[in-house]
C-alpha cells in the first residue's frame, strides 16, 4: 500500500494529516473496504476498546505531567483511570 510506505516516511503531523486525508479519494473497491471493517469491528469488544482508552489517557496524562511539571502530576493521576 503506497500510503502507508508514505506514512511511514512522514516526518510532521501536517504529512501524516494530508496523508490519511488522501486515502478515502483514492478508494476503489468500497465493498471491500465494509468487508474489512465488518472482519475487525467483529474483533472489538469493550474491554478491548477500554483497555485502549485508558492506556492512550495515561500518555496524554504523563505527557501534560511533563509540560506542567511535577507538582501537579497528582491531581492528573485522579482523572478517569
Amino acid at each position: 500500500m503506497a500510503q502507508e510506505e508514505e506514512l511511514i516516511q512522514s516526518e510532521n503531523s501536517a504529512s501524516i494529516f494530508n496523508t490519511l486525508s488522501d486515502i478515502p479519494s483514492q478508494m476503489e473497491d468500497a465493498e471491500l473496504l465494509l468487508g474489512e471493517a465488518m472482519r475487525l469491528a467483529g474483533s472489538l469488544t469493550d474491554v478491548a476498546v477500554e483497555t485502549q482508552r485508558r492506556k492512550h489517557l495515561a500518555y496524554l496524562l504523563a505527557d501534560q505531567g511533563q509540560l506542567l511539571g511535577t507538582s501537579t502530576t497528582t491531581n492528573l493521576s485522579q482523572v478517569g483511570l
